[in-house]
């Protein structure tokens, strides 16, 4: 059975994600799934968007707190727009391999 080492494979894949939101420039790292969970489709919390937010730049939910709610939104979908498109191509280079080794 084949060994992959996904840590190895997404390195040059999951560049850092960076962005300004009213005017202090975020990094983004890693995307910690804990972040996530506070997600609830469910939720009529109209908070919810930044205390994600919080929780995946590392800083305190008030950072957030005077900041247009439509920029955080923007911030999210921007985030999570890059993510997916980090992963498909982790995907596509995957694929890739496979057909290579497939043809071997």
């Amino acid at each position: 059975m084949p060994k992959v080492n996904i840590d190895d494979m997404v390195r040059d894949l999951f560049e850092p994600i960076i962005f300004t939101l009213d005017g202090k420039e975020y990094t983004i790292e890693v995307i910690p799934s804990e972040a996530l969970d506070k997600l609830d489709p469910n939720s009529t919390d109209i908070n919810a968007v930044r205390k994600v937010l919080a929780e995946i730049l590392g800083v305190k939910e008030e950072t957030f707190k005077k900041v247009d709610y439509r920029k955080l939104i923007a911030a999210t979908g921007y985030i999570m727009s890059i993510a997916r498109k980090q992963v498909e191509a982790y995907q596509s280079k995957n694929e890739q391999r496979g057909n290579v080794a497939q043809k071997q």
